[in-house]
């Protein structure tokens, strides 16, 4: 589901002011939470791993940066490993922000796909097994986000949710992979209209 223009809007002007003014306005600000994965576990470059250092919000952030030529965008990453939504609920609702994010982020981008559907070695039977993953990812982003538009005033952060993690090798494997996604958009949809 996209940002809906005014949405879109807020954040390329966001971007403007910053290249206009770059000692003044401050850069677009993304929060980024979630596992092991985006927290940077066995990122490596040239065969040492350096784990935060390249992760992908690392990289995101270069990315960006280089392709508008100027500092455009800043993100933070406060992701953890073995967490999951639940441990990131507290983070949103008591802003529990680095010090230097200077106000309430302007994106979130919240990449819990792996840990999330991490439910698949509990529960034997394979049709009891889809539903309560089903039910426990529906449940987890749908309090994200409903904790996200609680807990921040005008204007609400846009939200990204994110699978970062490639691949069925987690306990819910192919089927969580696949019901994590089809939840995204449910969850997506829901709240399109209301941010």
């Amino acid at each position: 589901v996209r940002p809906r223009p005014e949405h879109v809007e807020r954040i390329l002007t966001i971007v403007e002011d910053r290249r206009q003014h770059p000692e003044t306005a401050p850069p677009l600000k993304i929060v980024v939470v979630g596992g092991s994965v985006t927290e940077g576990a066995g990122c490596d470059q040239g065969g040492q791993i350096i784990g935060r250092a390249c992760n992908w919000s690392v990289r995101l952030e270069s990315f960006v940066n280089n392709i508008l030529g100027f500092h455009a965008i800043k993100v933070y990453n406060i992701a953890s490993g073995g967490t999951n939504t639940g441990q990131a609920l507290s983070l949103i609702k008591y802003w529990m922000y680095p010090d230097d994010l200077g106000g309430p982020p302007d994106i979130i981008i919240h990449a819990y796909g792996a840990n999330d559907s991490n439910i698949g070695h509990l529960i034997p039977n394979e049709v009891e097994r889809i539903q309560a993953l089903f039910t426990q990812v529906l449940d987890r982003l749908n309090q994200f986000t409903a904790t996200v538009f609680q807990s921040h005033s005008c204007p609400t952060p846009i939200i990204f949710h994110l699978d970062d993690y490639i691949g069925g090798l987690s306990q819910g494997g192919i089927v969580g992979d696949v019901t994590y996604r089809i939840i995204l958009r449910e969850v997506a949809g829901w709240y399109q209209n209301f941010a």
